[in-house]
């Protein structure tokens, strides 16, 4: 690899994005066919919220080397960023058919599907997450939403108890639910408040 582009990577590793656009696209212009270059420059565009070039800088890559599953994976939460979230799905279809349990993937389009309201998709996608990833704390908090959106306060419940004793260090869950608008209609019960309190 090209001194700019790893001065590139390091500039963006640093959270140096200025720098690392400016190395990027020196680095592009004198090697415009490295797939590797190509998806993580577009990766710096999406970082800093270019996402329609970005898109196209994937979608260059994808040209390059269509056999890397996390191109289509970034391509689609571009997507999802957009608020276009039927293509998002798609990409990340393409994704999970290159790499089958692409953790992340399965759980972004459950996040798609629930923007699209095709809520039973996303419950399925959800729990394949957890299939394959049990302690996914996120995964069990968006069910936990999900559920209490749809009245089955039981399900809601034991997801979001679920989802407080898996989080990590950097997750307040029970702080999240007591302000979370998916939890209005539940909030005032007391088996909600036992959980949060």
């Amino acid at each position: 690899m090209s001194e700019l582009y790893k001065n590139a990577m390091k500039s963006h590793n640093d959270g140096d994005l200025s720098k690392a656009k400016s190395y990027f696209e020196e680095a592009y212009m004198s090697d415009p066919k490295n797939d590797i270059l190509v998806y993580n420059y577009a990766n710096l565009l999406a970082d800093i919220g270019r996402h329609r070039r970005a898109i196209e800088k994937y979608e260059e890559a994808i040209q390059l080397n269509p056999k890397v599953s996390s191109i289509y994976y970034n391509k689609g939460n571009s997507h999802l960023d957009l608020k276009e979230y039927e293509i998002a799905i798609s990409e990340y279809n393409k994704a999970i058919s290159i790499k089958l349990n692409y953790i992340g993937a399965i759980f972004n389009k459950a996040v798609a599907l629930t923007e699209l309201k095709r809520i039973d998709e996303a419950i399925l996608q959800y729990n394949l997450v957890l299939k394959v990833k049990p302690g996914f704390h996120l995964a069990r908090y968006n069910l936990a939403c999900i559920y209490a959106n749809n009245s089955d306060v039981d399900t809601s419940l034991y997801n979001l108890a679920l989802a407080i004793e898996l989080q990590g260090e950097d997750t307040d869950y029970k702080y999240q639910a007591g302000k979370d608008a998916d939890f209005n209609s539940i909030r005032h019960l007391r088996r909600f408040r036992k959980i949060v309190d």
